[in-house]
């Protein structure tokens, strides 16, 4: 079994770098089996050299990461890399 995941989709709300807020990014999935869900992935691991300062919501966006226990028992995503779809500029 691996212990890797990869999420697409947009982003729910702004972001500012991984030292400006939380350190959660919300990820709208627009993949049949989540049903338009939000999943929460954790950015700390992600070094803020490679994010982008400013991330907007509604912006297509990737994240690879690994899938961990958190102090409670429950399952989490950390995030290691966020990358930055380009937009449809025609739509």
């Amino acid at each position: 079994m691996y212990n890797y995941f990869m999420l697409i989709g947009t982003l729910e709300e702004d972001f500012i770098g991984p030292e400006g807020n939380a350190p959660i990014v919300k990820v709208k999935c627009q993949h049949t089996l989540f049903d338009q869900r939000v999943l929460p992935v954790n950015v700390t691991r992600v070094q803020p050299t490679i994010v982008s300062d400013f991330i907007y919501k509604g912006d297509p966006i990737a994240i690879t990461g690994i899938i961990d226990l958190d102090n409670k028992g429950n399952l989490e995503l950390l995030a290691e890399r966020l990358m930055i779809l380009k937009r449809d500029e025609q739509s």
